[in-house]
């Protein structure tokens, strides 16, 4: 609109001269020469590079806070973010996880054993194998190479792994560093047979993928001819691919025990393979066939602490009125539990709580966070009036929901009035696919908001690609897809991405009016001596735009940014 104006303004500037000139006795040279000039001066050549000074300024200070851009115009989207999506783990907490232990299924199936935390004192000879074998571990140099959480459940079982073997149907063995006849996981006669240090050859790994939770290897006892399958992923997942019978009745009880905590749980299943498959079957083989028909073998206990300043920058988020979200792909209750004590789920001056919201059998149910009593359920044919009277019946206190990804794609697709509600009022989102991760992304910004992601794993590309602005806090492969990249990994980045996103966008902002102004100033002053048949000569010019405009232009864009986001 303001370049339309201008372009107004140049044509009847571009008249003006016309008839003036020519009435003054101006050749038709000298008439068309000075007209053209008028538009160069209503519509300064200098206005884009000068509109770009604030953001170059701006990538250089990010640069000297060890935050690389690749995408330039990113930058002033940044001074408007509102709305940020945070991934969990990696990004609000550490890395690395600590084991707590393991909880095997009793020999009888029907519920758990008492926690286990040391290797040496487990009862489950399977369970051991599993964690020792699941995984995508590779060794550099002797050191173990591969996702953390699988790095520490490995170093938990006390085993090693053995990649230079001489037999070709293995890719590599693990094996326990030290064992012991009487104080071991390998209790089994059947599984030591004559060896006091079993191998375990793994044949054929699936990795492990986001979209279906869970990844499973095909491995064999190097001593015996009987090949195994090992799963390893989301508690819910592999109930759902195991035996009933052999999941315990107390599954839900136990497992929402740990999550309540903010434990990460992770389960184990386990199945004998038939006698007839060979090595060339193994390779031919689908996934499915491999994960299904499971027997339970138990859960794995890890802790991720939050980083040391994520709570004290969220707060400073919130302070400033960025909404702030969960995107995860772990445990709801988990993340529930994760989002309160760092600050997502608001509780600096008024206390709220969280309301679950899930899907059966077509109907919606909404519940207080761990309390089931709470739970009421919306009639098929609610309104908006509807749900917030089922909200008014769970609590009078300020809420936010908390959606997983199952119930997150049905409300998505069937519940349009509930779902802009929980877009709006949504602080956590779990159990999320990279692709449903994108889709609350593209969601929020139908709704007008600017959002930003913050992640730092291979499953936060597509939300980092498609948000206005994306952050990876790894420089793997969310930094490719991310227009920027922290060489620290803290969400503290955040806070100097958008500081510096709106000095840059304020800058913009003010060099702009200080460049329309100048242009209309000269314009005029133009006109004035066309009027009397005089012009300023190309020194004044020269001097006025090199030492005038672009100094002024220049020292504007070195504007720093408030010390604060509040």
């Amino acid at each position: 609109r303001f370049i339309a104006m201008l372009s107004a303004f140049a044509a009847c500037g571009f008249a003006y001269t016309f008839y003036i000139s020519l009435k003054l006795g101006g050749t038709i040279w000298k008439t068309m020469r000075l007209s053209l000039d008028l538009i160069t001066v209503v519509v300064p050549p200098a206005l884009p590079a000068a509109l770009t000074i604030g953001v170059v300024y701006a990538i250089q200070r990010l640069q000297k806070s060890k935050i690389f851009c690749i995408d330039p115009q990113r930058v002033n989207f940044c001074g408007k973010v509102q709305h940020i999506c945070f991934d969990k783990t990696g990004t609000l907490t550490e890395d690395g996880l600590s084991v707590q232990g393991v909880i095997p299924v009793s020999e009888s199936g029907k519920g758990f054993l008492s926690m286990v935390k040391e290797p040496t004192l487990a009862t489950n000879d399977k369970l051991l194998v599993a964690m020792a074998s699941c995984h995508e571990l590779t060794t550099i140099e002797n050191e173990l190479v591969g996702d953390p959480l699988d790095i520490e459940m490995f170093r938990f079982t006390g085993w090693e792994i053995v990649e230079d073997v001489e037999n070709a149907f293995v890719s590599a063995v693990v094996r326990p560093k030290r064992i012991s006849n009487t104080d071991s996981f390998f209790c089994n006669p059947e599984v030591l047979g004559e060896l006091n240090a079993p191998e375990v050859g793994i044949i054929r790994t699936f990795p492990f993928s986001s979209d279906v939770q869970r990844m499973s290897v095909v491995v064999k006892y190097l001593h015996d001819d009987d090949m195994f399958a090992f799963c390893k992923g989301s508690p819910e997942m592999i109930s759902h691919l195991s035996d009933k019978e052999t999941v315990p009745k107390n599954f839900s009880r136990t497992l929402e025990a740990f999550t309540k905590e903010g434990y990460r749980v992770l389960a184990f299943g386990w199945k004998k393979l038939p006698a007839d498959i060979t090595w060339h079957g193994i390779q031919t083989v689908t996934r499915s066939s491999i994960e299904s028909d499971l027997k339970f073998l138990g859960f794995l206990v890890m802790e991720n602490h939050l980083k040391s300043d994520t709570t004290d920058c969220i707060t400073s988020l919130v302070l400033s009125h960025t909404r702030v979200c969960m995107v995860t792909g772990d445990n709801i209750l988990t993340a529930i539990t994760v989002a309160k004590k760092c600050g997502i789920v608001p509780n600096l001056n008024i206390r709220h709580d969280v309301i679950l919201v899930r899907e059966s059998n077509g109907g919606i149910t909404l519940q207080l966070d761990f309390n089931e009593d709470t739970a009421v359920t919306l009639d098929t044919d609610y309104s908006s009036k509807g749900i917030v009277e089922a909200i008014r019946d769970i609590t009078a206190n300020p809420y936010v929901f908390a959606v997983a990804e199952k119930d997150f794609n049905v409300i998505a697709e069937n519940h349009p009035e509930l779902y802009e509600l929980i877009l709006l009022n949504g602080k956590v989102f779990a159990r999320m696919t990279p692709g449903k991760k994108q889709k609350l992304v593209e969601d929020l910004q139908k709704l007008e908001y600017t959002v930003a992601m913050c992640g730092d794993g291979a499953n936060d590309c597509g939300a980092l690609k498609s948000a206005n602005v994306g952050v990876s806090l790894s420089e793997a492969e969310a930094s490719i897809a991310a227009p920027f990249t922290s060489s620290t990994p803290s969400i503290a980045c955040m806070i100097e991405i958008l500081r510096q996103g709106r000095a840059a966008l304020v800058t913009a902002s003010v060099t702009f009016r200080y460049m329309a102004m100048y242009s209309m100033i000269q314009f005029i002053s133009t006109l004035l001596h066309y009027s009397i048949g005089s012009n300023l000569t190309d020194n004044q010019f020269l001097y006025i735009d090199m030492f005038v405009i672009s100094g002024m232009a220049a020292t504007l864009g070195r504007s720093l940014p408030s010390k604060s986001l509040a």
